[in-house]
């Protein structure tokens, strides 16, 4: 189910500086509560008690919290984060968390009005050290595009970060904001990225967007506060 998340998201001055990227940080864990791979299904469950089975022929049972496999979602009009449509997806095996998936729909202008918050917390949450990637949406159909995707190690997982455009014309004022955690060995992350074919020129192009919002937390006094800076677009 995990995939079919990832799916859906491809088709489709009081406060100082700390202030506000602490506010970030903890807005992130809004969505989150804590999850970090390994969490205990039943310790995850205790604090989401509107969460459901993702598997269609499951979702009118209760979680089981001693289920050895589950994919677990959750559903809000208005996220407690970002105030956007919101589908997180986690998966586990063998009892633990071991990846997730939150995707954010909504307008282009509204979504993108909130990129630099999404972003700025991701910053400061896994540091500096990402890799510019780009991602082939809907690859071999009709609408495949390129979208661009930030990329952090961690341990025994990625971390990505992307914005990704609509691919019906009729709904091309859309976007999803997606952030994910996956095993290093998922095939999603080898058959998708497709950064290392492309030239610089090509890179940027596919960046556009999200490196016109890095400049502007780049240039944000205090937006670095307790991270590493990262490289600059």
């Amino acid at each position: 189910m995990k995939m079919l998340c990832i799916v859906a998201a491809l088709l489709v001055g009081a406060a100082s500086a700390a202030d506000n990227a602490q506010e970030e940080t903890n807005g992130l864990d809004r969505i989150l509560h804590g999850a970090v791979p390994g969490t205990p299904l039943a310790d995850f469950l205790k604090n989401r008690p509107q969460a459901y089975n993702a598997d269609p022929g499951k979702m009118n049972e209760p979680v089981d919290p001693a289920a050895d496999a589950a994919s677990v979602e959750e559903q809000f009009d208005r996220d407690p984060f970002l105030g956007l449509w919101c589908l997180a997806n986690y998966g586990f095996k063998d009892g633990r968390l071991y990846e997730y998936t939150v995707m954010w729909y909504d307008a282009a202008t509204r979504a993108d009005a909130k990129l630099e918050t999404l972003l700025g917390a991701c910053l400061r949450r896994h540091g500096g050290a990402y890799r510019r990637e780009v991602m082939r949406a809907d690859p071999g159909g009709r609408y495949e595009r390129r979208t661009p995707v930030l990329v952090w190690e961690s341990g025994e997982h990625r971390v990505l970060l992307a914005r990704i455009s609509e691919k019906d014309p009729a709904k091309a004022d859309k976007i999803a904001l997606t952030y994910a955690l996956l095993p290093k060995d998922d095939p999603f992350l080898r058959e998708h990225l497709i950064a290392a074919t492309l030239t610089t020129k090509e890179i940027s192009a596919a960046h556009k967007q999200m490196d016109e919002t890095l400049k502007k937390i780049l240039g944000r006094p205090g937006w670095d506060q307790g991270a590493p800076p990262p490289d600059a677009p």
